[in-house]
């Protein structure tokens, strides 16, 4: 099978630790246990010359989250299918989009720098198609929709009208909401593609990270975030696409200099509209959601072992020392010592199966 081919499967399969091992030797790569145990797993694969590589984390029962980092991203379709009831499907895309449904006639657009969540009713067909030719790098949390309860500890009466059926018990029709990632939703996920940790503290640490990811999207669903300021009406689509673009614009001009005004001007917006909108469409000013982003391709550079010199270039950083501090404050670490931690990482994996 080739590397870029994508594989579907039943979400409940990936559940089983041995059902990621077999994917894995289905790609003829390596497999590196982080943790193992009855009751949760953290298993990594990673393809044949570092082409990409795919972690499997069980969290809890109900809850697993896959990541996934290929380097030329995925080409052609896959299908997936859902049983012993409905499923949510979380989907954190820094990189790489595509579209989705249980119908070719209806199918949803997921792009690159979205949140799109996802209820699936049981004993449904998910047919998923990918962008070719782009990085593929993305976080899916899976979940029965009972762990908003059990896990996250928020019932069905804590939800807007509006999303009730995230949590709801029984069976659903096919719903979906879609929204920009927010900056802290990138620096969460980016987090976890590099988290330092083995053995309990990696475990603990990733289910820190996903209650952190799931607040981070629980203030558009949860009655108790909404009425703590001011509620404002949502965009209108016109507005949306826009800001949509200009994230767009972002992610593919990563390397240049854009003003507020010149991105205004790009999408037929003044600059305090732009401002204003796209602060409630993404929770976060233009500027703290282009560095973050910025800072986060320049992460994923480091890790292909990109010299410093050229990452700092590559995402528009004229000033080595800028871009050192900007790092710095970001990751705790500086820029060169993500190159060599990285290969690192790479050659003492915890455990070969």
């Amino acid at each position: 099978m080739s590397p870029n081919q994508p594989i579907g499967y039943d979400y409940a399969q990936a559940f089983d630790p041995n059902f990621a091992a077999s994917l894995a030797a289905s790609r003829a790569a390596i497999v590196e246990e982080h943790y193992r145990s009855a009751d949760f797993f953290d298993l990594r694969h990673t393809l044949p010359d570092r082409a990409g590589q795919v972690e499997y984390v069980k969290i809890s029962d109900d809850i697993l989250v896959i990541m996934s980092d290929f380097a030329r991203g995925f080409s052609g379709s896959s299908v997936h299918y859902t049983s012993g009831g409905d499923w949510l499907h979380i989907q954190f895309r820094l990189s790489g989009g595509g579209r989705e449904g249980i119908t070719e006639d209806a199918m949803i657009s997921t792009p690159a720098g979205s949140c799109v969540t996802i209820r699936i009713p049981n004993g449904a067909s998910i047919i998923r198609e990918f962008e070719s030719g782009t990085r593929w790098k993305v976080l899916c949390i899976y979940m029965r929709p009972r762990a908003i309860e059990r896990f996250f500890g928020i019932n069905l009466s804590g939800f807007s009208h509006d999303f009730r059926w995230l949590p709801e018990i029984g069976s659903t029709p096919l719903y979906s909401d879609i929204v920009a990632l927010s900056a802290n939703s990138i620096r969460v996920v980016s987090d976890m593609f590099v988290c330092p940790h083995l053995g309990d503290l990696r475990r603990l640490y990733m289910q820190a990270k996903v209650l952190e990811l799931f607040v981070s999207v629980a203030g558009r669903y949860c009655l108790a975030a909404q009425v703590s300021e001011t509620i404002k009406p949502a965009l209108h689509a016109d507005d949306q696409e826009k800001i949509q673009s200009v994230i767009r614009i972002m992610n593919e001009e990563v390397n240049q200099q854009h003003s507020l005004g010149t991105l205004a001007r790009r999408v037929a917006l003044n600059r305090t509209d732009l401002a204003e909108k796209f602060r409630r469409y993404t929770g976060e000013t233009t500027q703290s959601y282009w560095r973050d982003l910025r800072l986060t391709k320049a992460h994923e550079l480091l890790e292909e072992r990109v010299s410093v010199t050229e990452v700092a270039a590559r995402v528009g950083y004229a000033n080595m020392s800028s871009f050192t501090r900007a790092f710095f404050k970001r990751y705790g670490i500086l820029p060169k010592r993500v190159i060599t931690q990285n290969s690192s990482l790479r050659t003492n994996a915890s455990r070969i199966i």
